[in-house]
């Protein structure tokens, strides 16, 4: 019988899909605990970065949207950009150094350190589908517009989440061995 190449992951993570839901639970409570608002956060952290990217770029500077695009609200526009791009971004940037957070897991017990990165972007996928949620309520309510891309949303989520674990996979290897690998990250990905 042949077996597609990522099966055998596939497979070893739906058999881990409790481990994987006990520390996304966990992994999202840590985040936010002794937080006023919790989880609101989540959508305050886009949220004021979109004012701040609006007020330069429309306000400053004055930037057009090109001819042709299907939105002519600025704000929708770069939110539907910048909100993938946060997605992938928290998910590498945290998948860094989860190996050495959770050295204590890793180390001392048989743990499948491989789905720590899983599990990182499970946690961000929540905060980002809050977030998804508004905009698409937003979307509806204020332009009254609406799209069969919606249907899309779980599409787009999954191929970033992959590409996301992926590299996050290479860089939380790196980071055991060569300590400043996350501020690398974090600068690269700023860039």
């Amino acid at each position: 019988m042949v077996r597609f190449p990522g099966s055998y992951f596939l497979q070893n993570l739906i058999e881990r899909r409790a481990l994987i839901l006990q520390l996304v639970r966990r992994d999202f409570r840590q985040r936010y605990v002794g937080s006023f608002a919790g989880w609101l956060w989540g959508v305050i952290h886009p949220a004021v970065l979109l004012m701040s990217w609006i007020f330069v770029f429309q306000v400053c500077i004055k930037v057009e949207l090109p001819r042709g695009e299907i939105t002519r609200n600025y704000a929708m526009y770069l939110l539907s950009g910048f909100l993938p791009w946060m997605l992938f971004q928290e998910t590498v940037q945290r998948s860094a150094t989860c190996v050495v957070d959770h050295a204590g897991l890793v180390t001392k017990t048989v743990f499948p350190a491989e789905i720590l990165p899983v599990t990182i972007f499970c946690s961000a996928l929540i905060n980002h589908s809050l977030t998804v949620g508004l905009v698409i309520l937003a979307v509806g309510g204020i332009l009254h517009q609406w799209s069969p891309g919606i249907l899309l949303l779980p599409v787009y989520a999954g191929l970033v989440g992959l590409y996301g674990i992926g590299i996050g996979w290479v860089v939380s290897s790196l980071h055991v061995y060569v300590r400043d690998t996350a501020q690398v990250v974090s600068v690269l990905l700023t860039l």
